[in-house]
């Protein structure tokens, strides 16, 4: 039995997948959109003075704030002082998308505040340098949702293999969208 022409170039299946994609991104109800942060912030884990002082957060770029100046930038940004360090929870409802515009406001560096001002009192010419910075060697940033749907490769947060990279380097504001 001969198939017809356009099944046999496959243009059914190619129809019905760009039907579905079509679908997909016309399902949502709603798009809610939140601007997220990435920025340094020390961490306190307990009251005995266990910490991270190379930590890193997501915050509402709402609840940021400049620490000098009136704008905040890369390495100049910190929680307002009413707030502390939270799990971030976004909330979306099922069959709505929600757009995460997020921007990479780590410092260039781990320098200042974040790093042990204190040095030796008597050199030691023999020994190395220690350094105090236990922080990543990279400072962009990326938002990514575990359980949701893409809306494509520049929306996963990712540096994969030959795949277009969707992190946001050092100031950089980039949108990932997802749907629930």
């Amino acid at each position: 039995m001969k198939l017809p022409a356009d099944v046999q170039t496959g243009l059914p299946a190619k129809s019905c997948l760009f039907m579905l994609m079509l679908v997909l991104t016309n399902l949502a109800q709603a798009c809610i959109t939140a601007d997220v942060v990435a920025l340094d912030q020390v961490l306190y884990y307990n009251r005995l003075g266990a910490m991270n002082p190379s930590g890193m957060i997501y915050a509402l770029k709402r609840d940021v704030v400049a620490i000098t100046g009136t704008t905040p930038s890369p390495g100049n940004a910190m929680l307002r002082s009413d707030k502390r360090p939270r799990p971030l929870v976004l909330r979306v409802n099922e069959g709505d998308c929600i757009a995460v515009n997020f921007t990479n406001w780590l410092s260039p560096s781990l320098t200042g505040s974040l790093v042990n001002p204190i040095a030796p009192s008597t050199p030691n010419p023999n020994a190395t340098a220690a350094k105090n910075d236990d922080g990543p060697s990279t400072r962009t940033a990326s938002f990514h949702v575990i359980g949701m749907q893409a809306q494509g490769i520049e929306s996963d947060g990712s540096n994969v293999a030959n795949n277009t990279s969707s992190l946001a380097n050092l100031g950089e504001t980039k949108t990932y969208t997802f749907y629930a």
